[in-house]
Formats: structure tokens, C-alpha cells, sequence
């Protein structure tokens, strides 16, 4: 196979080259892994985890997403900035947990409100944020063809997680829009569903 390990290299281009490699097609995510834990890498950090498991996620090996989130869960216990935090959101919903991302996600959020004083008191500074979070965990509901789940973020975001909604988030609605329409027969009964009231016809 292709030899992947790179020699004097600084951390930095390390790191991109992970990135890189995490949405190269000809890579497999064993090889991704690989690469991770075998090249002549730095110290892992929460950074780089975080790159691998996106990476991971890309290549949509999932349970091997899963498989690492866990392992970094278990060296990182600190709180994790949004990044790291969306990725934690997806892993659990793409494995077929959402129930367990949305518990993941108060945790964080929760942790993050408590927290006013140190280095890792901004993890969710603000709506922006916040909003990114939203929609990586939207996201993630789409692909697993949870259309539900995107409409109780909808309805709940600002008023539980301070988030406003942006372009993206009205994508992700749309097309939790279309899938709801595979258990309605039409649009009305859709929207229906995303909780817009319409008028009673005579």
C-alpha cells in the first residue's frame, strides 16, 4: 500500500496532512487510523482527535468514529470547544443514539454555563456557537433519516439553547421537510408535522 508515514515534519504540517488524508476517497479510514497512531505524530491532542474523527466521519465508518470518540473521551475530560462538541453530537447520532447526543449536548451546555472562569470557559461563548452545534447534530439526524429529531432542535433551539437559526439550519429543515413527506401524503401534512398552524377549512 501507500506509505503514509511522514519523517521530520513539524506538528502543523502533520496535522494538515491528517486533514488532508481525512477526505482523500483512496484513503480507508484503517489506513486514516493508521496514519494517526503509527506516523511520526506529535503528542495526540483534542485537536487532532477531533481531525481524525471527522475524518472518520467523511469516510462514514462510523462505528470506527465511535470507537475513537470514546478513547478521546476518555484522555480529554476537560470541556471541549464546538468543534469538538459537534463532532460528539454527530458520532452519537450517526451511530443511531440520538437520544445520547441530546444528553451529550445539555451535558456540554450545561458545563459550559457553569463555567465562567478559566481557559475553557468560552466552549459555547455565544448564538453563533451554538448554532453550530445545532446544525452539525441536524445534520447528522438528516443522514439517519431522523427528520423528527431536526424538528424538535428547530422548535426548542432558541428557547433552550440560545442558537439562532442561519442558512444552513433552514437547509437541514427543508430536507427533514422532504423526508417527513415519506410518512404524510402531502407538503401540509409535513409542515403540519414542523408544528405551522393552518387554518380549518369548511
Amino acid at each position: 500500500g501507500r506509505r503514509l508515514r511522514p519523517s521530520g515534519v513539524s506538528e502543523k504540517t502533520w496535522h494538515l496532512r491528517l486533514l488532508a488524508l481525512g477526505g482523500k476517497r483512496s484513503v480507508s479510514p484503517r489506513s486514516l487510523v493508521e496514519f494517526f497512531y503509527h506516523s511520526s505524530s506529535p503528542k495526540p491532542t483534542a485537536s487532532s482527535y477531533t481531525t481524525l474523527i471527522q475524518g472518520l466521519l467523511k469516510k462514514k465508518a462510523y462505528g470506527l468514529a465511535d470507537k475513537e470518540w470514546h478513547r478521546f473521551q476518555h484522555m480529554f475530560k476537560l470541556p471541549l470547544d464546538r468543534v469538538s462538541v459537534g463532532v460528539g453530537v454527530q458520532v452519537h447520532a450517526l451511530v443511531g443514539a440520538p437520544l445520547i447526543a441530546f444528553e451529550f449536548l445539555e451535558e456540554r451546555l450545561v458545563a459550559s454555563q457553569l463555567s465562567t472562569k478559566g481557559r475553557h470557559s468560552k466552549s459555547f461563548p455565544d448564538s453563533w456557537t451554538r448554532t453550530y452545534v445545532i446544525n452539525k447534530f441536524m445534520g447528522a439526524l438528516v443522514t439517519t433519516m431522523k427528520p423528527s429529531g431536526v424538528f424538535i432542535l428547530w422548535r426548542y433551539m432558541r428557547l433552550l439553547y440560545d442558537a439562532r437559526p442561519d442558512a444552513l439550519t433552514l437547509a437541514h429543515l427543508l430536507r427533514a421537510a422532504r423526508l417527513a413527506t415519506l410518512r404524510f401524503e402531502t407538503w401540509k401534512g409535513a409542515l403540519r408535522d414542523l408544528g405551522f398552524p393552518f387554518p380549518q377549512t369548511q
